[in-house]
């Protein structure tokens, strides 16, 4: 398989770079077969592999001084926006 470049994303001015070579990771997949299922205690572990533990930290501290906090809307909200940056043929 081949590797996945790197993609710059801006989300409601958070600026992060993202390897889709995560969404190849078992761990990730099984977290998300766990979501899928209903069990949303699942979904920041799952979040923090397709972000990286760094990125979801500074995302939490970015979201947080922007809005008071960041909520579970606002982190789906991202989670789509990084999935959708994906090209299904790569």
């Amino acid at each position: 398989m081949a590797e996945k470049s790197d993609k710059d994303i801006e989300f409601e001015g958070f600026k992060f770079k993202f390897n889709a070579d995560v969404l190849d990771d078992m761990e990730f997949l099984e977290l998300s077969e766990r979501v899928e299922k209903g069990d949303l205690l699942a979904y920041p572990s799952l979040v923090k592999i397709l972000l990286g533990e760094e990125t979801y930290e500074k995302a939490k501290a970015y979201f947080a001084e922007k809005y008071g906090r960041f909520t579970a809307t606002k982190c789906g909200e991202l989670f789509n926006k990084t999935l959708a940056t994906v090209d299904p043929k790569e």
